[in-house]
């Protein structure tokens, strides 16, 4: 990312260095844009970096036969809200995207029960596909990702 302070012109803003902000920079980055990263505190801050939680829970469908029934959970607990192509887009890239975090060196935990209720998402019925992201892990290899963009 570019120094705003030095009056550079930029393609894209991102405003939050959260997960969100941090994961949006980097995709613009490595699309070519010129990124400038916004934010009113610290890189890596937000709700994604609170401190009273171990980390973050990243769920997804287990597999392609479960895509179709995650989308229609979202859209159920959405309550005619949810779009159901987002809804579909937003499944469809959660695979792809941990790959990314595991190609960046991220470290991703597995549950060790992953049919207990606590592995479950509270606005779900089943299991899914589990990991959990923590927060040291995700920064450290986050960091070194947006200072090789620049």
């Amino acid at each position: 990312m570019l120094d705003a302070r030095n009056n550079d012109v930029f393609d894209v803003l991102v405003v939050g260095a959260g997960i969100a902000g941090c994961e949006a920079a980097l995709a613009a980055a490595g699309r070519g844009a010129r990124v400038a990263l916004a934010s009113a505190g610290p890189t890596f801050s937000g709700s994604s970096f609170f401190g009273g939680t171990w980390g973050l829970g990243l769920v997804g469908p287990d597999g392609e036969k479960d895509e179709d029934d995650l989308v229609g959970a979202i859209c159920e607990v959405g309550r005619g809200v949810a779009v159901p192509e987002l809804a579909r887009a937003l499944v469809r890239g959660i695979a792809p995207a941990v790959g990314r975090l595991e190609t960046r060196g991220v470290e991703l935990l597995g549950a060790d029960n992953p049919d207990e209720r606590d592995f479950i998402p509270c606005f779900d019925r089943k299991r899914r596909c589990w990991h959990g992201i923590g927060r040291a892990s995700y920064r450290a290899a986050t960091e070194a990702a947006l200072a090789r963009a620049g």
